[in-house]
């Protein structure tokens, strides 16, 4: 079996990397890495992409050129996401059967997941939303359930290459009404010299709050990604001996 995993960031499938004992094999600008497992049976390639669209295009497309990486190969792309509806709580896996944006609608064929886990639709934005966003992007298109950065990027990268074997799961990582922490505010605190930094900090003391429970939300939907690709890859291990 031959599988390739991709991310946009490393805590997201840092659990799985040590699983495997996965061996680094290049980085670029000491962001984006590619690392590798292999034995007797299996083949897998983890991708490190970056975050948004420009990063995952652009060192998806070095990494399938300097590896060589084809249709032989098992595509899977997973990572965080954000629920714009009540449905979904903190580490729950969804898998698309719609992604889209403004302009571009892309429906998949992930019927070798979604009996497994939950069906969504997927809009792609580019920054991070706050509750009041969200309501808005689902008043403007209801029958969106979950935003990310990555996936219309990545169906993009597959169809271009003509990968026909290439699937989406996600972790949702804040619910709808998640208040995320100014992260300015946090990084200039940190930044000032310690005393300064630290009455920062002590004046905003729900923003300290805001950052912990942010990284607790990214630590339980990074377990359930390990979970969820461990099941998987075990079921087709089985099926394949």
């Amino acid at each position: 079996m031959k599988i390739i995993l991709c991310s946009a960031v490393k805590k997201e499938i840092e659990k799985i990397l040590r699983h495997f004992n996965a061996v680094l094999l290049s980085s670029i600008k000491n962001k984006y890495h590619i690392y590798h497992y292999s034995n007797r049976n299996n083949e897998i390639y983890f991708i490190i992409t970056g975050v948004g669209r420009k990063n995952i295009r652009k060192n998806l497309e070095y990494f399938i050129k300097k590896y060589n990486l084809s249709n032989n190969f098992f595509w899977i792309l997973t990572g965080y996401a954000g629920s714009i509806t009540d449905n979904f709580k903190i580490g729950d896996i969804v898998v698309p059967g719609l992604i889209r944006d403004e302009k571009n609608i892309y429906n998949l064929n992930q019927d070798i997941l979604s009996p497994l886990i939950n069906r969504v639709n997927i809009f792609k934005v580019s920054r991070v939303y706050g509750e009041r966003e969200k309501r808005d992007l689902k008043a403007n298109y209801p029958d969106v359930d979950i935003i990310d950065m990555e996936s219309t990027a990545f169906y993009e990268v597959m169809k271009k290459n003509d990968f026909k074997n290439y699937y989406i799961y996600k972790s949702i990582t804040d619910d709808l009404t998640f208040k995320f922490p100014d992260f300015r505010l946090i990084k200039d605190s940190i930044f000032k010299i310690k005393f300064k930094g630290f009455l920062i900090l002590l004046k905003n003391l729900r923003q300290v709050k805001d950052l912990f429970s942010i990284y607790r939300n990214m630590s339980k939907a990074s377990k359930s990604i390990y979970k969820f690709f461990i099941t998987l890859y075990t079921e087709y291990e089985d099926q394949s001996n």
